[in-house]
């Protein structure tokens, strides 16, 4: 874990090199070890402040490749950090859900791709009250606040709390506020809310997957990954404000042909005054250690989507679909650069 005055030198330093601050990062040393945590080879750094940031453990040497002890995710002008995911998993950076005790190492693009949906339906709207369920670094609760008054982070690792309120520190940002806890735990009488919004644990594992890389059981999403959408779900009789909103992102299977997601909505809410929009972003590749398991429960597709709820209002559900989600259903996936691939993610969406 940094400290605060080493966090905001390595910004500056990050800054002054011209780091992006939006989707778009060059292929710089900078970028490789910072953003996309990878090694560079020890005789391409040759700047004054590599040194600098070796001496003081942001930089770490192995066998001649140079590794970032933290990942730098720019947003809005934002910054955030977290442990970088080349040490703080226990399977290696191609599994780094499953993190090492004390440490936190994740900043996704489903993140950044919900933080892009909510903020284009923002427009002029404002909010009193919100609350980040899953908060993490406080990526999205921080990125949010120009719409709120303020912003509560919930999150159930300790770890993730403390990047987010560094984060906090280093943003200069006054309105977020980060707590440990499960759920609603930690803001039990403080609301409802008028927004809610969260990108919680979608992973549904295979089990000896779970046992190989020590896969932690709060990032296990039972009910083919759903299940932590459905528990925010059903507080919102307690905690989302009349005529409140909610936007929550997942992976939706589809089992036999059904969409899973669309067939419990209406098993369980069919009676509540909700409607429901359901935004199919893009079809997500299923991985090859996943497939044999997966194909043995049904599941043929998953769909990557954005739910947006609205308390009040008579039960509906109506679907849309991206320009992204029709170019992701071709099973030719050609190896998109770096920057292409967010514009994709941020303009296609």
């Amino acid at each position: 874990m940094l400290k605060e005055q080493d966090a905001k030198r390595l910004l500056e330093i990050l800054k002054e090199a011209d780091y992006s601050s939006n989707f778009t990062v060059w292929d710089s040393p900078l970028s490789l070890l910072f953003y996309q945590s990878k090694g560079v080879d020890s005789s391409k750094l040759e700047d004054s402040f590599y040194k600098y940031l070796l001496d003081k453990g942001i930089l770490m040497q192995e066998k001649g490749m140079i590794y970032a002890s933290v990942r730098v995710v720019c947003f809005g002008g934002n910054f955030f950090m977290v442990d970088s995911p080349h040490i703080a998993s226990t399977g290696g950076i191609s599994h780094f859900h499953s993190n090492k005790e004390g440490m936190y190492g994740f900043v996704g693009d489903d993140g950044l791709m919900l933080l892009n949906y909510v903020i284009r339906g923002m427009k002029a709207d404002r909010y009193q009250k919100g609350l980040d369920i899953g908060t993490g670094s406080g990526l999205i609760g921080i990125s949010l606040l120009p719409w709120f008054d303020s912003i509560v982070g919930v999150d159930i690792m300790e770890p993730a709390i403390t990047w987010a309120q560094l984060n906090k520190k280093i943003n200069h940002v006054d309105r977020y506020f980060p707590c440990v806890g499960s759920h609603y735990e930690p803001v039990q009488g403080n609301g409802p809310f008028d927004f809610i919004v969260s990108n919680p644990s979608f992973s549904f594992f295979p089990p000896d997957f779970i046992r190989k890389y020590q896969v932690q059981e709060h990032e296990i999403s039972k009910d083919y990954g759903l299940e932590q959408v459905f528990k925010i779900i059903d507080g919102f009789s307690e905690h989302l404000a009349s005529n409140g909103r909610a936007v929550i992102c997942t992976l939706a299977p589809i089992i036999h042909g059904q969409d899973y997601l669309i067939d419990k909505i209406k098993e369980k809410y069919s009676n509540c005054r909700y409607s429901f929009k359901i935004h199919y972003n893009l079809t997500h590749k299923i991985p090859i250690e996943y497939e044999k398991f997966y194909r043995s429960c049904g599941i043929g597709r998953l769909n990557f989507v954005f739910i947006t709820i609205v308390n009040g209002q008579d039960f509906l559900i109506k679907r849309t679909y991206s320009n992204l989600y029709f170019l992701s259903l071709f099973r030719w996936r050609p190896k998109v650069p770096l920057k292409l691939k967010r514009w994709l993610m941020k303009y296609l969406s």
